[in-house]
């Protein structure tokens, strides 16, 4: 029996690779966590409305729209799945690769030839981060995917394509979830990448400030010490340097010290633009202080408007996260 792994990420795949469990092992690697995530259900129509909304522009196979390699990748995945006799696909558990599996399972389910091969595997831990000699000892057992998991995965991407965040919201509360072991955690998580109700800050800007806030430190080993405290993060590496971009140019800054301009491709490959952001010293300004103390509402003085899924999120229509009650507050 020939065997396909599809799993959520190029470290993953080359660990799956090396461990030679597979005849072969394919990464679908793209970022659902940040940017718009459209209410469109075809793929290769979904990568060109997530385009024309303003998708991420980093950490992606490839420019997104029609004829981009994102979509000709989707195509090229239908063919290959259709030459092997056995599919396992291994989401890692972190929030990104769960939203992957939700999307992938709604879209093979329109292919029956390919939902009678597919059986899931669900590991605890990341993928990338094991030895190859390990993964057969760590080896969960795949199981078929039942009906059961298909409907949670159709409801559970429609629910973060809404306009608001309340359906998933919901969702999290519904017992049904656990068809999929890791979803809950993972929609729980980026719940908490909304603003917070007293800072307008999200968890991961929260943790960010925190880091900071113990002694001056360089981007890079923020970066490092946020994903070892973090290792399921919501962000990732790319992200991770958007959101100090996000908290250090702005109209009142949150952090002092982040020199040159946006976390883009551009600016890793001009060396000495990038040499000179490395070595920036970062620390907290009086409202970065104020914020860690909820003293403060990043709101009030700066502009805010990025996607949560299909939510946009802008300073008169910010849905906002009460971890206390641990609750949705609407906006006013």
């Amino acid at each position: 029996m020939t065997l396909l792994i599809l799993t959520t990420d190029d470290s993953s795949a080359g660990c799956l690779e090396a461990s030679r469990i597979a005849d072969h092992v394919t990464a679908i690697e793209y970022r659902l966590v940040t940017g718009p995530v459209p209410f469109v259900a075809e793929p290769v129509a979904f990568f060109s409305r997530r385009a024309e909304l303003g998708g991420s522009k980093i950490a992606r196979w490839d420019q997104d729209g029609p004829g981009s390699r994102l979509s000709r990748c989707w195509l090229e995945l239908i063919d290959v799945c259709k030459r092997f006799e056995d599919i396992e696909i291994w989401p890692n558990p972190d929030p990104n690769s769960q939203l992957q599996l939700v999307q992938l399972l709604g879209w093979l389910r329109s292919c029956p030839d390919i939902v009678q091969k597919l059986t899931l595997v669900s590991p605890d831990f990341r993928i990338g981060h094991c030895k190859p000699e390990e993964i057969a000892s760590l080896r969960p057992h795949p199981r078929k995917i039942s009906d059961a998991q298909f409907d949670i995965a159709n409801l559970a991407l429609r629910a973060f394509q809404q306009p608001t965040p309340e359906a998933c919201f919901r969702l999290t509360r519904e017992r049904t979830l656990d068809h999929l072991p890791h979803l809950r955690r993972a929609l729980s998580q980026l719940l908490e990448e909304l603003p917070d109700r007293d800072t307008a800050l999200t968890t991961s800007e929260t943790e960010l400030l925190n880091i900071i806030s113990k002694e001056p430190i360089v981007p890079m080993r923020l970066m490092g010490e946020y994903i070892g405290n973090n290792p399921l993060s919501v962000l990732d590496y790319w992200e991770l340097g958007e959101a100090l971009h996000r908290l250090a140019h702005c109209h009142a800054p949150a952090i002092l010290g982040l020199t040159e301009g946006s976390f883009t491709l551009e600016l890793h490959d001009d060396r000495d633009r990038f040499e000179r952001y490395k070595r920036s010293k970062l620390s907290l300004s009086e409202l970065g202080q104020a914020l860690l103390e909820k003293q403060a509402d990043f709101s009030r003085q700066n502009k805010i408007d990025r996607w949560w899924g299909g939510t946009r999120l802008t300073n008169d229509r910010l849905w906002r996260w009460d971890a206390k009650a641990n609750g949705l507050v609407s906006p006013t």
